[in-house]
């Protein structure tokens, strides 16, 4: 007999099986000899032995003190056995459920959770209170351990929809609000788990990650920019390019997140997605929530939450997997390592002019530091959008730019995918169609940039890109430019309500862009070679370009509020997402909180040593190098020039095969080496150049710093050890003293 009972919310039928109970045909007299002697005969019926018709009775029974006939006892012999039969039917049946039901209370009141299993390492777990997903790997018990489906009510159980046994797939579906996949594959040394999520009527979805005891890497630039980021907090917030400092997510971005126990976490471009990390609710958690809400354009379809997860022996092999997976052969531009770039400043974009250029050119020039690009940022055009330089401040291009070339300094400009309404280029745009439309489709979508209102490009039109093209590409050969910079493109900028002309997420803005700007610079829309670099101050999905990332302006302090200390996790989480080629932050000179000069100087002179250390090293074209009276500071320049080109260049060149072919960082956080030491997990003040070089910049206003040297034999080529020095390790210098002109450095020669 089965016995089914299913949950009153659509929970999967559980199924109970017994054996059947069936009364028996007939009965077999037996007669208990133990009790004749007593003189009390005992019948017993066994069921299992049929009774055979007979003449001949049981000697017991062939004189029996009633004297009852053969048809009697027949009788009275079946009215006895089917009312006992029946009563003990009944008794057993009542026992049984008595049983079942006391079984069934102790199961439930001390029941373990219901445990499912896919691939080796991943289980999937129902609890009274909580959906757990939990990895374990080698001897790491959760390695990985999510809560899932937070929007969902747990007194809501699902239906299974994948085949029992199969270890490669699980799939639950809550009825009429939303079903989860996971699936399983093993590649390149790599267990590989594939979540979706999909729910109706725009129900939001919701998992979580607790942060402890991994340490977390990756996400992008931040404001508060820590290494590793699991002590960060940022409150849910859209996670698109925005700006760190009014609380969004940074201009660089990527859905990408990696633990120090091997694990990588990635998720799909086209999730509308929030990202929370310690906030008030989830406190100790990264919080991946899936939302059609403000600034996602709502679909009317389901809402869908789909990511990656990657899981092997370190962190090191775990981000190479995934370097292999966002990453092709490309070109880098070997030449920008070697050179000095300069850029004007933004402080100074409002008084730009030739006049100021060709002064600027001229104070380079008189430093013997001429050579590498120079980057001419905004205010060059006579309207935003325009691409023609301002003939007010600009009279005369062509000679501006013979002069810079003539100094031996290739040019960049800024560009950007905005025309302001005044611009002529916005009417035209507008006639042809060529603008971000509303989501009628007909009237341009407007936005707020700079302090105007402007139009903004729509990239994925064919004739938009075409009219764009056209004009760039004009202007680049008409005046020779060499290259471009790409700025201003984070999608908080973009209009609040607009259509692209195709079906493509609004985060793909970017890529469609830098696409644009490298087709111009290959000469051909449809070249799908990349063999110019070009600069830019925003990136997401976009590694597959020759880029040099240009890191975002600090303030004049020494901590993380996007202060000095800021600059070398910045530097390494960018590197990690897959950017090998960065450009030194520029520092804001125009913040003055220092009471004295003395301290004003020494903060600039420690940006600037870090700033020597960069792939590619950029200074501003108003340098406090040619406005000081310090003699000092401009010797100390020419030694930071010169060990930058002994030293740091040399280093950078080992590494930069890797980086083309295989997106391999440039710099190097000290886990890249070392990826099973605890320590090298959590430094945030040094890293590597290359496999060998260890770079300690000063990041404090004191001439005493402490410094961590990992496994083997350090020669001491920086501070004071002049390579005299060796330091086995892993172990602590503390009060290493470093000299204002100096900057620690090791090599590892074992």
């Amino acid at each position: 007999m089965s016995v089914a009972a299913s949950h009153p919310e659509g929970a999967n039928a559980v199924a109970f099986s017994s054996h059947s109970l069936q009364p028996p045909s007939s009965s077999t007299v037996v007669v208990d000899n133990e009790e004749k002697q007593n003189g009390k005969p005992k019948i017993q019926f066994n069921s299992d032995t049929p009774i055979e018709p007979t003449d001949t009775l049981p000697v017991k029974l062939q004189k029996p003190k009633s004297k009852l006939n053969l048809k009697q006892f027949k009788a009275l012999h079946k009215l006895s056995t089917s009312t006992s039969f029946g009563l003990k039917i009944f008794v057993g049946f009542l026992f049984i459920t008595i049983i079942l039901g006391v079984s069934l209370i102790w199961h439930f009141a001390n029941q373990k959770p219901l445990e499912v299993y896919i691939g080796d390492k991943l289980s999937f777990q129902f609890q009274e209170d909580k959906r757990l997903l939990r990895i374990d790997h080698l001897d790491i018990e959760d390695k990985l351990v999510g809560e899932m489906g937070l929007t969902i009510s747990n007194q809501i159980l699902p239906y299974s929809c994948h085949e029992f046994g199969d270890r490669n797939r699980i799939c639950y579906n809550w009825r009429g609000i939303a079903s989860m996949e996971i699936t399983y594959e093993y590649y390149l040394g790599t267990h590989i788990y594939n979540v979706s999520w999909l729910a109706e009527d725009g129900i939001p979805l919701k998992d979580c990650f607790i942060f402890n005891p991994a340490h977390w890497y990756g996400s992008g630039v931040l404001f508060d920019q820590l290494w590793p980021i699991e002590a960060m907090q940022q409150e849910s917030t859209p996670y698109i390019n925005g700006h760190a400092e009014n609380n969004e997510f940074g201009s660089i971005l990527e859905r990408y997140w990696l633990t120090s126990y091997g694990v990588t976490l990635s998720v799909d471009i086209h999730v509308p997605l929030f990202v929370s990390m310690n906030d008030t609710e989830h406190p100790g958690r990264l919080c991946l929530l899936s939302h059609f809400e403000k600034p996602y354009m709502h679909k009317n379809t389901p809402t869908w939450l789909n990511y990656t997860i990657g899981v092997t022996d370190n962190v090191r092999n775990a981000h190479i997997y995934h370097l292999k997976k966002i990453t092709g052969s490309k070109f880098l531009d070997k030449s920008l390592i070697e050179e000095t770039s300069w850029t004007t400043p933004p402080w100074l974009e409002q008084n730009l002019s030739q006049e100021n250029l060709l002064a600027s050119l001229e104070q380079i020039h008189l430093q013997n530091m001429t050579g590498g690009y120079y980057i001419i940022n905004h205010q060059w055009e006579s309207h935003y959008g325009s691409l023609t330089f301002d003939p007010i401040r600009f009279p005369d291009p062509s000679q501006l730019i013979a002069s810079m070339k003539e100094k031996n300094f290739k040019v960049r400009l800024a560009v950007h995918p905005y025309a302001c309404i005044e611009s002529p280029a916005f009417q035209e745009g507008a006639t042809q169609g060529y603008w971000l439309a509303d989501q009628g489709g007909d009237v341009p979508s407007l936005t707020r940039w700079r302090g105007i209102i402007a139009a903004v490009l729509d990239v994925t039109k064919v004739s938009s890109r075409e009219w764009y093209f056209r004009r760039l590409l004009a202007l680049k050969s008409e005046l020779m430019v060499d290259s471009f910079s790409v700025t201003d493109c984070e999608i908080t900028v973009l209009p609040e309500a607009f259509m692209l002309n195709q079906e493509v997420s609004s985060l793909e803005f970017i890529p469609y862009f830098l696409d644009l700007i490298n087709a111009v610079l290959e000469g051909s829309l449809n070249s799908s070679e990349k063999n110019f670099t070009f600069e830019t101050t925003v990136a997401s999905e976009t590694q597959q370009f020759s880029t040099v990332i240009r890191l975002p302006v600090v303030s004049n302090n020494w901590g993380y509020a996007n202060g000095i200390r800021s600059i070398i996790p910045r530097a390494l989480s960018v590197g990690i997402l897959g950017y090998p080629l960065m450009s030194s932050p520029l520092l804001n000179q125009t913040d003055r909180t220092f009471p004295s000069d003395s301290d004003q100087e020494m903060l600039y002179l420690r940006w600037l040593q870090l700033a020597s250390l960069f792939p590619v090293f950029t200074l501003n074209s108003d340098s406090v190098l040619f406005n000081s009276n310090s003699t000092n500071l401009q010797n100390i320049m020419l030694g930071i020039i010169h060990f930058r080109q002994q030293v740091i260049i040399p280093e950078l060149m080992k590494g930069i095969a890797d980086a083309e072919e295989f997106g391999y960082p440039l710099w190097r956080p000290l886990w890249w080496g070392f990826p099973e030491d605890h320590v090298a997990l959590e430094v945030d003040f040094e890293f590597l150049i290359g496999d060998e070089l260890l770079v300690v910049p000063v990041l404090t206003p004191n001439s005493s710093i402490t410094i961590y040297l990992p496994e083997g034999v350090w020669k001491d080529i920086g501070a004071g050890g002049q390579g005299l020095v060796e330091h086995t390790g892993p172990q602590w210098l503390s009060n290493y003293k470093v000299l204002y002109n100096s900057i620690p450095c090791f090599t590892r020669v074992v």
